[in-house]
């Protein structure tokens, strides 16, 4: 019984934490919430955070095909992907928006999993971001719809904290950017030592040891956000 009031509240702090963030107002508070929970007793495994953003991915795939609805869902979406672009790459984050929506509409039909639709969405817009700056400036993307092992995941507290880390190590520490993509190109990417090699002008061994040095900032930054790593990738 605690543990069921324990569901409900958490459920209700993130259903009022996404709320705020991206306006969202295709559900009432009181309906997300009880959707929210409805998940949670159906998948015991996922977060309340995972289950809210589950519940309202399938309202917004459903309101972007209903005509009644359609509008608001767009206005959602593109607040959405704004806000997430802004994050990753503000200078772009107008076009980049844009071109994401596009390519959405244009794609809706192959996001199987309509529980997927938000991670849809944003896979969409580091695609957007890709094509309209294919630079070597590292962009990390979000979990695709469908996901594999190797694959961060981007769509939690703890990965925006990693998000943050990452651009903080970018930004303050100009020297650990080769590192960062060592990591970035490996685990993202899934270049092989060799061709991060090619692309930075260093030998594997060498690139073995930026990743090491890189992954250990992040661990520590981690660390001071309150966050431990369970899961340690190789550095082969």
């Amino acid at each position: 019984m605690d543990g069921g009031r324990d569901a409900a509240s958490l459920c209700q702090t993130a259903v009022r934490r996404l709320i705020h963030l991206f306006n969202w107002q295709l559900l009432s508070e009181e309906e997300f919430v009880i959707r929210a929970m409805e998940t949670l007793d159906k998948n015991p495994a996922m977060t309340p955070m995972q289950a809210c953003l589950n519940v309202y991915s399938k309202k917004l795939h459903d309101a972007s095909q209903d005509v009644s609805q359609q509008e608001q869902a767009y206005y959602e979406l593109h607040y959405f992907l704004y806000r997430k672009a802004c994050c990753r790459k503000s200078d772009l984050a107008d076009d980049a928006t844009q071109e994401s929506l596009r390519l959405i509409f244009e794609q809706i039909d192959t996001c199987r999993n309509p529980g997927a639709f938000l991670r849809f969405a944003e896979w969409k817009l580091w695609q957007a971001i890709k094509r309209l700056d294919p630079s070597d400036r590292p962009v990390l993307p979000p979990l695709p719809p469908e996901p594999s092992t190797g694959t961060l995941a981007l769509f939690d507290e703890k990965a925006e904290a990693l998000w943050r880390c990452i651009r903080q190590i970018w930004e303050t520490h100009p020297r650990a950017r080769n590192q960062l993509k060592a990591v970035l190109w490996k685990y993202i990417e899934e270049f092989s030592d060799e061709e991060i090699g090619v692309r930075l002008n260093k030998t594997s061994a060498q690139i073995h040891v930026l990743r090491s040095r890189g992954l250990k900032k992040l661990r520590r930054c981690m660390a001071e956000q309150g966050y431990t790593t369970n899961h340690r990738p190789s550095g082969n």
